[in-house]
């Protein structure tokens, strides 16, 4: 018996550092803003600043919109040159990857993208 209550306090402990470990390794969201490289049925990439970054395609995804005017749009009308904005979900168990929620076509060209908000460019 007192064996047990000599391991109640370590196990005890041991449970709350892996539940917040647990916590601070569930997804996070963010959004992303640059020109389109390449697209796939289950994936898009985009070029932000010197980086390509792949985005996943899944059954959460919400679709493609153009943001003037406003309309859904499908995979099929981005092209590479095109500059979006992406909202995603990035999953940190197992293996890190980001999943596109959504994509907004922000202009034709890469050339001449309209200026973005603040804070749309974020790399979490």
């Amino acid at each position: 018996m007192k064996l047990l209550r000599g391991l109640l306090v370590p196990v005890l402990s041991l449970a709350i550092v892996l539940v917040a470990s647990i916590a601070a390794l569930s997804d996070s969201t963010g959004t992303m803003a640059g020109a389109v490289t390449a697209v796939g049925d289950r994936f898009v990439e985009i070029k932000v600043d010197r980086e390509t970054i792949r985005f996943a395609i899944g059954d959460d995804f919400s679709g493609v919109y153009s943001l003037a005017p406003k309309a859904k749009r499908s995979l099929s009308d981005l092209k590479p040159g095109m500059f979006v904005r992406v909202s995603f979900v990035k999953t940190t168990l197992g293996n890190a990857y980001r999943k596109a929620t959504e994509i907004d076509i922000v202009t034709g060209s890469a050339q001449s993208p309209l200026p973005l908000p603040s804070g749309i460019l974020q790399t979490p």
